[in-house]
């Protein structure tokens, strides 16, 4: 492979899933599976990863944990969840220490990553808030890697939907940085299995000079479980 690490900055899991999905497992980073909610402070935290999770955080409806230093929320444990996927108020801090003794040990993979000499790709997700404001946030996200990644020895793909990748962005290009183009993200509450998974194979491929052998399988397994579940649900409720 072209590179030693494939790492996804976010904005949510998408990339992750289509990680899972070519690679048939990922090598999860601190936004591997998180949902950055304020994208204009992301920069700084990719300098300075320290507060991530380092102080208070909130219980939001959606029943993950917001990180209020950063505006980042994450998943809890899965099994800490009731079978009505609530958290009562007995495992909240039990969500919350696990939560948080898991990222502190992913926050030092990423400092140690970004000190290496290791050839690293950066996935980003960008969604559409104009041009000028996009290419405002490209440029940001660009250099506070240029600026923590010590060795350079890295590569940012920014993946944006058709209609917002405009000529000026795509005048941002260069040598460490490519735009690509996907026909839509998935949507938030489906990114395991929806949005232009034949885009994202193209551009992973292309990136990272593997064939992702399985993508296609490893895919519609996920699909018929999502079915399945869904089924199941149904006939539940007759």
């Amino acid at each position: 492979m072209k590179y030693d690490a494939v790492v996804s900055l976010g904005y949510n899991c998408e990339i992750s899933f289509r990680l899972e999905n070519f690679f048939g497992k990922i090598n999860a980073m601190p936004f591997s599976w998180s949902y950055v909610l304020e994208r204009e402070s992301f920069p700084t935290v990719l300098e300075h990863i320290e507060p991530l999770l380092s102080g208070e955080v909130r219980l939001l409806e959606d029943r993950m944990i917001l990180c209020e230093n950063t505006k980042i929320k994450f998943h809890p444990r899965y099994e800490i969840l009731q079978k009505d996927g609530t958290i009562t108020d007995d495992s909240l801090a039990e969500a919350v220490q696990e939560l948080k003794s898991r990222v502190e040990h992913l926050k030092k993979k990423y400092v140690e990553l970004v000190a290496s000499d290791k050839r690293t790709l950066f996935l980003i997700k960008v969604e559409n808030k104009g041009e000028e404001d996009n290419i405002r946030y490209v440029r940001a996200v660009a250099e506070a890697l240029t600026k923590v990644y010590r060795s350079g020895l890295f590569t940012l793909v920014v993946l944006a939907e058709k209609d917002a990748v405009t000529p000026g962005l795509q005048s941002l290009e260069g040598e460490q940085l490519k735009i690509r183009a996907l026909k839509r993200f998935a949507p938030r509450k489906h990114t395991d299995i929806a949005g232009d998974v034949k885009g994202w194979y193209r551009v992973l491929r292309e990136m990272t000079g593997e064939p992702g052998k399985g993508y296609g399988r490893r895919l519609w397994k996920k699909r018929k479980e999502w079915f399945f579940a869904v089924l199941k649900k149904k006939l539940l409720k007759r």
